[in-house]
């Protein structure tokens, strides 16, 4: 009996450490919301840019139609709002005929937090850039 409640007890023990461990090789692989939103955005951009022959959204209507076309489960409203400085993600619209580049920012936090802000870029990578970087990247004054 003792021999029974011993491999009864080992067998709960893997079974809770897979679990466990499964858990928290999910939630290592899940970005965070942070990082989530500007990228969903860059992603769906992309996307509409391929599926434009090349054309960016002229506006937000077009790319919030675009997304929804593709996925439905996708809360557009919510995806356009960071929730690192609460204000609408700025978009860049009517870049016209545009083949992105590695390092094409096609979305950013207005104001960014800690003197920092979140960009997406064209391939859907999401980096945290100062003022300078984004400066350089953007090719433009912060604030605009």
């Amino acid at each position: 009996m003792l021999q029974f409640r011993a491999a009864f007890l080992f067998a709960t023990g893997l079974v809770l450490c897979s679990i466990l461990a499964v858990q928290l090789g999910c939630q290592q692989t899940q970005r965070p919301v942070e990082e989530a939103r500007p990228s969903q955005l860059a992603i769906f951009y992309g996307r509409f840019i391929s599926k434009h022959q090349g054309q960016s959204p002229a506006n937000e209507k077009e790319l919030k139609d675009f997304i929804r076309q593709e996925d439905a489960s996708v809360n557009v409203d919510e995806i356009f709002i960071s929730p690192r400085d609460k204000e609408p993600y700025v978009v860049r619209y009517k870049l016209g005929m545009a083949m992105p580049g590695a390092e094409m920012v096609t979305v950013h936090e207005k104001t960014g937090a800690n003197g920092k802000k979140m960009v997406g870029l064209a391939t859907g990578q999401v980096r945290m850039v100062d003022d300078d970087e984004f400066q350089k990247l953007v090719g433009r004054p912060t604030g605009t």
